[in-house]
């Protein structure tokens, strides 16, 4: 092959949100690795990826093929950039959680979207094209979905890659790392299955890398891209408590305890003094849970049966007992059963609580939960997809007046009014985090301050 086959990944973002700008997205970085280590013709494939200036950057790389990769709230901007691209004859793949869980989404700009786990079907998907010079003959693929005229095909279902281990560490030479943090996941899914998550609906089960993979990918952070500081962004990493044992060994037999400060994401039902202990010896300096309410009522249509406040309470008060200096938490607002005085609830348990910080959202429904189909019933969502406007599911008072208001017994002025109050104490609280973290860490802090003004 004289030229080489030039793919485009497209990370859509929404620039209003600065969260979806600080961290590139992993899902193509594995892609890249998974089809360099098992098909030897991928090095006639070269591989780039943008998170801005689509239009620009579409015209200036020239690309053959974009891969467009979006969350449901960003998913109107992806088929606009997608109808760019076709009307120049670049081949459209699209992947991600929206496509996934929302098929019935997708559009004629679009040649062929891949549903669910995307490792082995981009392989088959880059076989064919680079035998063909474009996408033919896909309906013996699985995993994906397309037009053929104005018909509308879904291929049977790709089974789930049972040990996600054969999956080699992410190819981050795919963006830049330009700072001393970075991120990882260390298993795909969740054992839960909270009303308003679409994660676990995603993945439908929940599979982990082992400890010897994780570390390998930590050391390579470490000692190729110079991190000294790695948040876990698994759903519950904490949930495979034998697997991060083994995990902390390796660790401290490197000397990596000493190198590496870690964030994980917890779950107040599994915090117990054994996890805590291994946090402490991992040099885990910062937690975040899902605690979601601190009304017994909401909380438990949110979670079911799998967690109480008393739960929530005490894992706190465990996680600052083993000194892990800064605690997180993510909280909901905004049911159809919430009222003002279980919101408020919620504000009084902050209060008494030992949080660091925390950040509040109104309860958005997501495709594929619980939540989304309730929405849909009562019609504050369209049946009708291809109507949608995609962008108010990203629409929260961080931004804007949310379009899409659940809460029955609220009208939208009492909600933002307790919003505020919410926001009040997380200012309190941030505020002193920023003053505590002066006294050992000037620069740390400077940092954090510049980040909160300028991003």
């Amino acid at each position: 092959m004289k030229n080489k086959i030039r793919f485009l990944f497209l990370n859509m973002v929404n620039p209003k949100r600065n969260t979806e700008k600080l961290y590139p997205p992993l899902g193509p970085a594995y892609l890249v690795s998974y089809i360099n280590k098992y098909f030897p013709e991928s090095k006639n494939i070269e591989f780039k990826m943008i998170s801005n200036n689509f239009e620009e950057n579409i015209n200036h790389y020239n690309p053959n093929i974009i891969g467009i990769t979006c969350v449901s709230q960003n998913y109107d901007y992806a088929k606009k950039i997608a109808k760019y691209a076709k009307e120049k004859k670049i081949q459209v793949l699209i992947g991600g959680s929206h496509i996934s869980l929302c098929p019935y989404s997708f559009d004629k700009s679009m040649d062929v979207g891949i549903i669910g786990e995307g490792e082995e079907t981009f392989l088959e998907l880059m076989k064919i094209y680079l035998k063909n010079n474009k996408f033919l003959k896909l309906n013996k693929i699985k995993g994906i979905i397309f037009f053929e005229g104005n018909k509308l095909i879904i291929t049977k279902k790709r089974e789930l890659i049972k040990n996600i281990d054969t999956i080699p560490i992410p190819d981050r030479t795919l963006f830049k790392i330009d700072t001393h943090e970075a991120y990882m996941f260390s298993s795909r899914g969740c054992p839960y299955k909270c009303v308003f998550c679409s994660s676990s609906r995603l993945w439908e089960m929940v599979r982990f890398h082992s400890a010897k993979y994780v570390f390998n990918e930590i050391k390579e952070l470490t000692y190729k891209y110079n991190i000294n500081r790695i948040a876990f962004w698994d759903d519950l990493f904490i949930a495979n408590k034998k697997r991060v044992k083994e995990l902390v060994k390796l660790l401290e037999k490197e000397g990596l305890t000493r190198k590496i400060e870690f964030h994980v994401g917890a779950r107040a039902n599994l915090v117990d003094e054994d996890i805590c202990k291994l946090l402490k010896r991992m040099n885990v300096k910062s937690t975040n849970m899902g605690l979601e309410s601190g009304s017994p009522k909401i909380l438990k249509y949110l979670k079911g049966d799998s967690v109480s406040v008393d739960d929530n309470f005490n894992a706190i008060e465990l996680l600052k007992k083993y000194n892990i200096r800064n605690c997180f938490a993510t909280f909901i607002i905004g049911t159809h059963i919430d009222t003002k005085e279980t919101i408020l609830e919620t504000l009084n348990f902050i209060k008494k609580s030992k949080l660091d910080s925390f950040t509040v959202f109104i309860l958005t429904p997501l495709p594929g939960t619980p939540v989304w189909d309730y929405a849909q019933k009562e019609n504050f969502i369209s049946k009708d997809l291809t109507k949608f406007d995609w962008e108010t599911l990203g629409e929260g008072f961080e931004v804007g007046q949310p379009k899409i208001h659940l809460a029955k017994n609220l009208n939208k002025k009492e909600l933002y009014n307790l919003y505020i109050k919410f926001m009040i104490e997380k200012k309190k609280r941030e505020f002193y985090m920023i003053f505590r973290t002066a006294i050992f860490n000037p620069k740390k802090a400077f940092l954090y301050i510049k980040n909160k003004l300028f991003n």
